[in-house]
């Protein structure tokens, strides 16, 4: 087996820096804030359709949760819980809690046609009806197959400074297009940009901002200093705060961007 057939277990961590003044539990206020905001963002007519992940064991209160912001569910597959990030699904053991992934909207027919679009992989549409820009469809079509963490080739598709081979530095970007705390369900896109400085996801960041209460905050975080480090598996995303950890690319060599941020 080569490297790049190694599949890292889903994880997602945080360790806080030990002279770290962030509130923690504010960083989770945005974490949940980064979540509804996907959901309003359909309910309010921005976006066709959003995924979601019913728990089975609470599947009744989550349903009645979208049904109060007008959301018709349609279940997609089950899938396992995963503790972590997860780049692709897998199948739930006997008798343990799982997922039940599907797609929302506020038109039944939407729903309908996006489980025929996920059953097909059709993957044009599927963009389309979760309201992502033209430009990144494309480019997710044309990479993601070859990099399901693609964070790499978009920040070689941003205007950037290669150190060395396989570190490059970036200084144009816009906040709210920055996913590199994806990992950790803090963002300002729900999808993957086809650059850090593409002006469509910026726009479509800007309208999520519109139903976040810390949008301050998460701007913030956005703006600041991060670190993306990728090498055999597993991605570590460094603040000044915390560190990230989470699977991702299983690369030979470390690969390192470097978000400069804003002062």
């Amino acid at each position: 087996m080569s490297l790049y057939d190694l599949d890292v277990p889903p994880l997602s961590r945080i360790v806080w820096k030990l002279d770290a003044s962030y509130n923690r539990e504010l960083l989770n206020e945005i974490q949940r804030e980064c979540w509804i905001a996907e959901l309003k963002t359909v309910s309010e007519g921005i976006r066709r359709c959003a995924t979601v992940h019913l728990r089975s064991e609470y599947f009744k209160e989550d349903l009645e949760f979208l049904n109060n912001l007008d959301l018709t569910f349609l279940p997609i597959r089950k899938c396992k819980r995963v503790q972590g990030f997860a780049h692709k699904f897998y199948d739930p053991s006997p008798n343990e809690p799982y997922d039940i992934y599907g797609v929302v909207s506020t038109d039944k027919r939407y729903c309908e046609e996006f489980k025929r679009a996920h059953n097909t992989s059709d993957d044009q549409t599927i963009g389309r009806l979760l309201g992502y820009p033209r430009c990144c469809v494309k480019f997710f079509i044309e990479n993601w197959y070859k990099s399901y963490d693609p964070i790499w080739r978009i920040a070689l598709n941003t205007p950037h400074e290669l150190t060395s081979k396989d570190e490059a530095v970036i200084e144009e970007y816009y906040p709210e297009v920055n996913i590199l705390l994806r990992y950790f369900g803090i963002r300002a896109v729900p999808h993957l940009p086809c650059s850090f400085a593409c002006e469509k996801s910026r726009d479509l960041g800007e309208s999520f901002m519109e139903f976040i209460d810390k949008k301050h905050e998460l701007r913030n975080l956005l703006s600041s200093p991060i670190t993306w480090n990728c090498y055999k598996g597993v991605a570590i995303v460094e603040t000044k705060w915390f560190i990230g950890v989470a699977n991702s690319m299983p690369f030979k060599e470390p690969h390192i961007v470097i978000m400069k941020g804003f002062k």
